[in-house]
């Protein structure tokens, strides 16, 4: 059995039967692969073109503390909006490893986008919007990091083959050439 946390998703591997391959050579591409799905979910979610800074301004600047809470996109507030593009380009993943267990990485480059700073942190005012943190524990990109992940292993492993993924959130078994099912 091997555990995997990647963001705030975290997975369990059981081999169910004997494997075709090594369960702990192809944790580190289901890794990696999960982690690059958090990287594009982070992406997405910086990357709102549906509001200018004049359309902001119009609005009495939405996320000004002044308001109390943030007044704009409701379901997901902690959003950002595209405007130069720095933010986006400043956006890194790298895989990395603390105390012997590899990890996956995203963090901004302050030196590249130092406003990115700001959005997520708040000023004195402007309310946080920290878009990695709310990113890693969407329900959507917990979904897209688990469809990785279970391609990979399909992939790598071409076996039977147990994924558990954390506290309520489905498990899937993935059979031979790959295929995957999962159940609630």
């Amino acid at each position: 059995m091997i555990q995997l946390s990647v963001a705030g998703l975290d997975v369990t591997l059981i081999a169910l039967r004997k494997s075709k391959g090594d369960v702990r050579k192809a944790a580190g591409p289901a890794l990696l692969a999960g982690g690059k799905a958090y990287r594009n979910m982070v992406r997405k979610r910086i990357s709102l073109r549906d509001h200018s800074l004049a359309d902001l301004a119009r609005k009495d600047h939405p996320y000004a503390r002044r308001h109390g809470s943030i007044r704009i996109h409701r379901r997901k507030p902690w959003q950002v909006h595209r405007q130069s593009g720095r933010m986006v380009n400043a956006l890194q993943g790298r895989p990395i490893t603390i105390g012997g267990s590899q990890g996956y990485e995203v963090t901004f480059d302050y030196n590249a986008a130092p406003h990115a700073r700001y959005v997520i942190q708040g000023t004195r005012v402007m309310l946080r919007r920290d878009v990695l943190w709310r990113t890693a524990y969407d329900d959507k990109t917990k979904e897209a990091m688990m469809k990785r992940i279970v391609k990979v292993l399909g992939k790598q492993l071409r076996t039977q083959l147990g994924v558990r993924f954390g506290s309520g959130a489905p498990s899937a078994s993935i059979g031979r050439g790959g295929s995957a099912s999962a159940v609630r």
